[in-house]
């Protein structure tokens, strides 16, 4: 399309009217702003007439309306044509229809986040893999650094677990595993609070902005939670039904120190609650260098 140098139609060629629906003879005097499909703003145009003031030249994505009112997003490159004396005169512009490139990334990009949300799921349960967890840990690790809030991480495994698989078979140990996961992640009502399969029978639970108290009384109500389950387990030690172990651990993160203690001091803690006897909650607190189970 040519434009002179009031913007009006002068020249276009089949292109413009397979794109458009305007028949050369109808678009010839016609400003392009019947074009305009409502999407921009103007100072969207105002950039536009700017740039081609200053450089010349104008291109970009825009969306576009044909002559049947249907919208379309397209490919334009303006350039204005100067003569001799430096004065405009003319306008060209080429332009492409572009709605199947842009079809073709929209489904990319829903392809990309489907990839993602695979990638980042445990595919049993449903729920945060490992990879989220590490991810996610790091994050709030970092984040917790800079507002100095404390942060509290819950590790926890299904107690006698093998002993299930060896009583129930290895497709009701999948079961079990769904089943604790889903009363999980049921429990966890903090918008920030994350449940992860930390891997085989273990879970983990990443609570930002929470005290050693808080997390205490919350990893109590998750251990009850999964007793009123009444998943059976006869050949357990501890219970007749499904019971978890849990520990606790709470830092306030410091430069001098990496996430990965608050993981270490967690899986100290659930170490201790297994000795213990299972079936219960040990908390891991540091106190004046020293170092406390309970």
């Amino acid at each position: 399309m040519n434009t002179d140098k009031e913007g009006n139609i002068v020249i276009v060629n089949e292109g413009f009217t397979r794109i458009t629906g305007y028949p050369k003879q109808e678009a010839i005097g016609l400003n392009p702003r019947v074009l305009k499909s409502g999407k921009h703003d103007a100072s969207f145009y105002r950039k536009m007439w700017d740039d081609l003031a200053k450089t010349g030249q104008w291109k970009g994505e825009i969306w576009n309306k044909n002559k049947s009112g249907y919208t379309y997003p397209e490919l334009l490159n303006i350039s204005e044509v100067k003569d001799s004396r430096g004065l405009t005169v003319n306008y060209v512009a080429v332009f492409s229809d572009i709605t199947k490139l842009k079809e073709t990334e929209k489904k990319l990009v829903e392809a990309n986040e489907r990839l993602q949300k695979i990638s980042s799921l445990d595919g049993l349960t449903g729920i945060p893999n490992r990879r989220t967890f590490d991810f996610t840990m790091e994050k709030e690790w970092n984040r917790a650094l800079q507002s100095q809030n404390p942060i509290s991480l819950i590790m926890l495994d299904i107690d006698y677990f093998k002993k299930y698989n060896d009583t129930y078979g290895h497709l009701e140990g999948d079961e079990c595993l769904k089943k604790v996961a889903t009363s999980l992640a049921s429990s966890v009502t903090g918008l920030t609070d994350v449940v992860t399969r930390y891997g085989g029978e273990e879970f983990a639970i990443i609570l930002p902005d929470t005290n050693q108290m808080d997390a205490n009384l919350f990893a109590e109500k998750i251990r009850k939670n999964i007793e009123l389950l009444e998943i059976p387990h006869i050949n357990s030690l501890v219970s007749n039904h499904v019971t978890i172990s849990m520990g606790v651990a709470t830092l306030m993160p410091k430069h001098s120190i990496k996430f990965v203690e608050l993981i270490h001091n967690a899986d100290q803690a659930l170490y201790e609650a297994k000795e213990s006897g299972r079936n219960q909650v040990k908390s891991y607190e540091i106190k004046l260098e020293s170092i406390v189970l309970r």
